[in-house]
């Protein structure tokens, strides 16, 4: 298979069922999941590359593990009522250093644009000839990208495809050499962040 979904810790999917099981009970499990246990799939580690690192010229080495992030489905027997298309919402555990803690449930077009852009990457050639690894690439500083990572486990450039994105710059669903997508990001980074938190009195007399 060229690409490889990673082993996530145990822990790791304890923590995220568990946080998942607390939240059973609110709206979206009882109307979508039927009151259903979530089933878990497509487990990828989530990085991030700061704002430090991306000025400094770092390549994607330089990125921090987060975390883990998985797509929760339906189980097999879908409950009356309930939708059996495509994921339903995404769940993130946080990794402090070594400690999993629950962070996020989120539902509606992040699971379906997350499946969607895996699907995408399957079909790459150079994916087909080739292995590579899925995780995620997070760059919160630069206009909120979110991308899958397809770590070679060969030889040749690793793969981005971002998930989201608020850049012209970095097309969501368009594959990018890390050497390109960098270069893009470094760029992004450079440009100025337009500011419209509140302003006091006295500095906008000025």
């Amino acid at each position: 298979m060229a690409i490889q979904n990673p082993e996530p810790p145990e822990a790791s999917e304890q923590e995220a069922m568990r946080g998942l099981q607390q939240l059973r009970k609110d709206k979206f499990s009882a109307d979508v999941m039927g009151g259903a246990a979530p089933v878990l799939s497509d487990a990828h580690q989530v990085f991030t590359l700061g704002p430090s690192e991306i000025n400094a010229g770092a390549g994607l080495d330089a990125a921090k593990a987060a975390g883990w992030r998985y797509l929760i489905g339906q189980p097999a027997s879908v409950p009356a009522g309930g939708s059996s298309v495509g994921p339903l919402a995404v769940a993130e555990v946080s990794d402090q250093n070594g400690v999993y803690k629950f962070a996020q449930r989120q539902e509606g077009w992040l699971a379906k644009q997350t499946r969607q852009t895996m699907d995408i990457a399957a079909k790459l050639p150079a994916v087909n000839s080739g292995a590579y690894e899925i995780r995620m690439l997070r760059l919160p500083a630069i206009s909120r990208i979110d991308a899958l990572w397809l770590k070679n486990k060969g030889a040749g450039s690793d793969l981005i495809i971002p998930i989201a994105s608020n850049s012209p710059d970095l097309v969501a669903g368009k594959s990018y050499t890390s050497d390109n997508f960098l270069t893009l990001v470094r760029a992004l980074a450079k440009k100025p962040v337009f500011d419209n938190s509140p302003k006091s009195s006295e500095s906008s007399s000025r």
